[in-house]
């Protein structure tokens, strides 16, 4: 899940040129924005998803943030009906704190304020399943669903404790949208396949890196 409403690529096509126009510059080690200008104009069909992600308001927190799955799947119920569906990690947490200034300059700023919170009470998002419809377009991401589609509170995700990469079973593993639990599986959205051959790349990249001790000590895993 990600902090966008909308995914700004369509397809695979539209993945790897953008993937071409983010390159990192390696002088100035940022990516150029004259190619990241030209990627969105050859592009017009992505201009809702751009406009909506522009107007998209950022969260000072990630106890605050919403995360939406982008991609769509299906879900098959006990009758074997299938449906497709998107969903979003709705929070429960108390209103945006505004950022102060000195966090501007502290890079971790969002998982500090996040160890933080869980210190003082667990963290809280609702599932929000949204139902398709006929006339969605569940095969481009770019595309936003109608506002009046169904929506399906699911379930809650309640965290109560957090724990550095080095001592946690999570610091071998790599997500893959496509190893999916009974009930669920792809629908045609093209970008899944994508996303798990980019992060099983990713992974093993990752996984020749030297790190950095987590701030995160044992001592601090477990809220007070």
């Amino acid at each position: 899940m990600n902090d966008p409403p909308l995914q700004p690529m369509r397809d695979i096509q539209d993945a790897f040129a953008s993937f071409s126009a983010n390159q990192r510059d390696p002088v100035t080690h940022k990516p150029d924005p004259r190619l990241a200008k030209a990627y969105e104009a050859a592009r017009p069909w992505l201009k809702t998803a751009y406009a909506a992600n522009r107007a998209h308001v950022m969260s000072s927190d990630f106890a605050n943030d919403t995360f939406n799955s982008l991609d769509s799947f299906q879900v098959t119920n006990a009758q074997g009906e299938n449906h497709t569906v998107r969903w979003s990690m709705v929070p429960l947490s108390p209103p945006d704190a505004p950022v102060r200034p000195e966090d501007a300059h502290d890079p971790n700023v969002l998982f500090t304020h996040a160890i933080a919170s869980l210190h003082q009470q667990p963290l809280r998002w609702n599932l929000v399943v949204t139902i398709a419809n006929p006339s969605d377009p569940v095969n481009d991401p770019s595309q936003p669903w109608a506002p009046t589609d169904r929506t399906i509170t699911a379930g809650t995700l309640t965290l109560h404790s957090s724990a550095s990469e080095d001592n946690s079973p999570c610091g071998g593993m790599v997500f893959d949208p496509t190893i999916l639990p009974s009930g669920l599986s792809l629908s045609g959205d093209p970008l899944p396949a994508l996303r798990s051959a980019v992060y099983m790349r990713s992974f093993v990249k990752r996984s020749g890196e030297a790190k950095d001790p987590s701030s995160i000590t044992p001592a601090m895993t477990q809220p007070h």
